[in-house]
């Protein structure tokens, strides 16, 4: 039987937690950091946290891995947010003169990056749609880039196989020819195909170290969801202004639909919920920005920034549920 943990072992555990992933837990979230240390004493074998700790101390390297994966929120799953990649054909639909000359011109794929993407059910969900409406329909390539801050979430990424009653849940006209089933032993699960496998790039990266990773790219366009939640306003405020640093001119950046940016230095307009655009800079090389941030999306998007907003209606939704 686990025993009681204390304000302290939390505390202690809140500190591990910003250590190694910079962002500072919120006292609402202890919570669920109480339920996630007790998952991983029960793991190792622990009943109490002074036994916790002293193993700790004896395996600190793989414990601090072990907690940041276990602090990781995994819950995803394929085309999470249908809304947002609808989104997304829009913009393409805008920008289609753009990325088509420039794909012609230079052979540039459509860029996306899939931050904080889980074990990659967003990088595959984004592969199968722009393989459809994009690459089938117009002939222009893309490659998305998946990162995460849990080295297993992106081991699983990486591998593109899962639970086949997860696939299943796809759209049928998604689904078909995009996946190959597992026969014998590993008749229940499914591996993406490789087509589609080999035009995304999966690596371990923490939010608040972005300006290590790739530097050299500029990416059309960001899906950074579902992450925001459980960071602080100081936080928040880094990680996406840091993201949106990336971004080319005219790009579209995603948040997820509970994470609405509206502090002061978020000049973007906001096309629909939780979608961004970009507005573009006539002075992007004075800013030392690569030639990649520079490629400016065409007039349509830009047309946007100037269209009068349309009447807008508040709504508060209260639900009574635990969760």
């Amino acid at each position: 039987m686990l025993q009681g943990l204390s304000p302290k072992d939390i505390g202690r555990l809140a500190l591990i937690v910003q250590e190694e992933t910079g962002n500072q837990v919120l006292e609402k979230n202890h919570s669920m950091l109480e339920s996630r240390l007790r998952s991983r004493m029960l793991k190792v074998g622990k009943s109490n946290a002074e036994a916790y700790w002293e193993y700790f101390k004896l395996n600190e390297a793989e414990e601090r891995q072990a907690l940041k994966s276990l602090m990781t929120t995994h819950y995803t799953f394929f085309f999470r947010e249908y809304s947002h990649f609808e989104a997304l054909e829009n913009w393409i639909q805008s920008n289609l003169g753009f990325l088509k000359d420039r794909f012609l011109k230079t052979k540039t794929p459509l860029r996306v990056w899939s931050a904080a993407c889980s074990k990659g059910q967003e990088v595959y969900s984004l592969a199968m749609f722009l393989n459809t409406i994009l690459l089938q329909k117009h002939g222009i390539d893309f490659m998305i880039y998946g990162t995460d801050i849990d080295h297993e979430s992106v081991a699983i990424g990486k591998n593109g196989v899962y639970p086949i009653s997860e696939v299943n849940t796809i759209p049928q006209h998604f689904l078909n020819g995009n996946w190959k089933r597992g026969t014998g032993h590993i008749k229940d699960f499914a591996a993406i195909h490789p087509k589609l496998k080999v035009k995304t790039y999966f690596d371990v990266l923490n939010l608040f170290e972005l300006k290590k990773w790739r530097p050299e790219l500029g990416f059309d366009v960001i899906f950074c969801r579902n992450v925001f939640i459980y960071f602080s306003e100081d936080s928040v405020k880094k990680a996406a202004l840091d993201l949106a640093s990336r971004l080319i001119d005219g790009g579209l950046f995603v948040s997820g639909v509970s994470e609405p940016l509206r502090f002061k230095e978020w000049q973007m307009s906001s096309p629909s919920p939780s979608c961004y655009i970009k507005p573009s800079k006539n002075t992007a090389q004075a800013h030392n920005e690569p030639a990649a941030f520079t490629q400016a999306a065409p007039t349509a998007v830009a047309s946007q920034l100037n269209t009068p907003k349309e009447k807008r209606y508040s709504v508060l939704c209260v639900d009574d549920s635990m969760t």
